[in-house]
């Protein structure tokens, strides 16, 4: 236990080169939507409101830069040479896909940015952040490294914080970060129990030829993830992926369950031995916290796996109120699919339901891309001794709400097709764009293009 406590959002911050490239295999809304025409500047402004939505309602809100796209370092390794705004021309005249690649604003996923966990529960008291390697995706391995170095310039003090370097970029250690992470526990100063989820274990190769889509986390991730935050394993539950969830299009754990305190809202078809892993669950709940879990399992009839993921309701993000019921954040869609709708106003109607209140939010940029509210986001919690030690102009306030909504429409285009990445105008105006960032945040020099 310790004496004060925050649970602390980490949002990404939709960056200048958001496009509709259809990269992400498994992520149907991604592959629907390729080629499509996008709008940087809504998905931007959509994303910072969702973070203001939350810091008004007391989270302590911290923002993640956009990475720099199109990765230039990564093009000129690949061969291309020339001034920064003519490589990518250059890279569309011999291989297009390759610039949409090294051009993918996917880091605004920030739920795939890390897996971090509260040194409440770490046996050496740190807080420990292991940027994810993304392996799975051309688009997203470049990722780790300016991760790395964001979150080490938002988390500078090597007392409270412990970083880690991502995990080897190998078959068998396959890492999405906390979009296969969920920590329940009855009061943010207290101790919690962990639910790591995973697709597929590593050392059994590719032998699942029943599945239409590639999964993204493994076993030997997650319990690497375990060692090196050491945490007990009394404190931890490992649940595998259900092929059928994944052959739906359910790439990360976030899209089919979500919890937050001691609330457990998950698709019956979830997990893999679902009999197993709940009681599990529960019984470590409880012995750990001193209290059973509630659980709220919704059934197939009810919400569909299609249903499901073209509605993205478990991604919601959800947040309790003192003394209260919980808050679901859910996407605009939700009210839009008749059973999700329906399953929600039971909810709010039932007394008896854990769920008192529901905001729709309107994400249509991202959830174009598959990206939902908890898609832009990854949580840790902090003790007031740790925030102390954030970097302080990291956080969401009015004031700086009001800096980056003007940045947002000073430097973003509300119109982007695919071939506009090849345009050099794009390249001067992200870096225009991102040097001005660095000093609306003050992080220094933290780009490839400033150094």
């Amino acid at each position: 236990m310790t004496s004060t406590a925050f649970e602390v959002n980490v949002d990404g911050l939709i960056g200048p080169t958001h496009t509709y490239a259809g990269l992400s295999s498994g992520n149907l809304a991604s592959q629907e939507n390729g080629g499509s025409t996008s709008n940087p500047r809504e998905a931007a402004l959509e994303g910072l409101n969702k973070m203001k939505m939350m810091a008004d309602y007391g989270y302590r809100q911290i923002v993640l830069p956009p990475h720099e796209r199109p990765h230039l370092p990564t093009l000129r390794a690949l061969g291309y040479t020339g001034a920064d705004n003519r490589i990518p021309g250059k890279v569309f005249k011999d291989n297009p896909k390759l610039l949409y690649q090294y051009s993918s604003a996917a880091p605004m996923f920030a739920a795939n940015a890390a897996s971090a966990t509260p040194s409440i529960d770490a046996q050496d008291n740190r807080v420990h952040i292991t940027p994810a390697n993304k392996a799975t995706a051309p688009h997203r391995t470049i990722e780790a490294e300016t991760t790395s170095r964001l979150l080490k310039a938002i988390f500078p003090s090597t007392t409270f914080f412990t970083h880690h370097p991502p995990l080897p970029y190998h078959p068998h250690f396959l890492d999405e970060g906390s979009a296969n992470h969920i920590r329940f526990y009855t009061d943010v100063r207290y101790v919690g129990v962990h639910l790591f989820s995973y697709g597929k274990v590593g050392n059994m190769g590719d032998h699942y030829p029943e599945r239409k889509y590639p999964p993204r986390q493994t076993l030997e991730a997650q319990q690497a993830i375990v060692r090196s935050h050491r945490l007990d394993s009394s404190q931890v539950v490992y649940a595998m992926q259900t092929t059928e969830a994944l052959n739906h299009g359910v790439f990360h754990n976030d899209i089919i369950s979500m919890g937050c305190h001691d609330l457990f809202i998950y698709h019956e078809l979830a997990f893999r031995d679902s009999d197993i892993v709940i009681p599990e669950l529960q019984e470590k709940f409880t012995d750990v916290c001193g209290q059973p879990l509630r659980l709220l399992e919704v059934s197939n009839k009810e919400i569909s796996l299609t249903e499901a993921v073209k509605s993205y309701f478990f991604n919601s993000e959800m947040i309790k109120l003192p003394d209260s019921g919980f808050v679901l954040f859910c996407p605009e869609q939700c009210r839009t699919h008749r059973n999700v709708h329906q399953f929600l106003e039971q909810h709010l109607k039932d007394p008896d339901s854990p769920l008192s209140d529901v905001h729709y939010i309107p994400l249509s940029q991202s959830m174009r891309n598959g990206g939902g509210p908890a898609c832009l986001r990854f949580p840790i919690i902090l003790t007031e001794s740790e925030i102390n030690e954030v970097h302080p102009n990291i956080f969401l306030t009015d004031k700086l709400y009001g800096y980056l909504s003007e940045w947002i429409t000073t430097y973003y285009r509300d119109s982007l097709k695919l071939e506009d990445l090849a345009d050099p105008a794009l390249v001067d105006e992200t870096q225009e764009a991102l040097n001005k960032l660095t000093q609306i945040l003050d992080l220094g020099h933290i780009y490839d293009f400033q150094r």
